[in-house]
């Protein structure tokens, strides 16, 4: 997700993208993006406020994350202690 954080907020918000990135959520102040590749690509967002523009852009790197979820599956929390007091709390599978 790239987020939009100008202040005061822009009437309206353009975001250039290359063309490894798909926008999953077209929301103009923050949109969800995926990428079909690793690595740096560059964003550009571009702001209107009434007459006036601004153009920034970012390199924003991409990175690949595999999630093992039947490992993740195992890993639960079965037990936290809770100081300076005794009580304890037990999760159930």
């Amino acid at each position: 997700m790239v987020v939009d954080i100008s202040n005061p907020r822009p009437d309206t918000v353009f975001w250039t993208f290359p063309g490894t990135v798909t926008v999953v959520d077209n929301n103009p102040f923050a949109p969800v993006i995926v990428s079909s590749d690793t690595g740096a690509v560059i964003i550009g967002m571009e702001t209107h406020v009434g007459s006036c523009t601004m153009s920034l852009s970012k390199t924003v790197h991409f990175i690949f994350k595999r999630i093992l979820w039947q490992h993740r599956q195992r890993e639960r929390i079965e037990l936290v202690t809770v100081y300076p007091t005794e009580h304890r709390a037990v999760f159930s599978r």
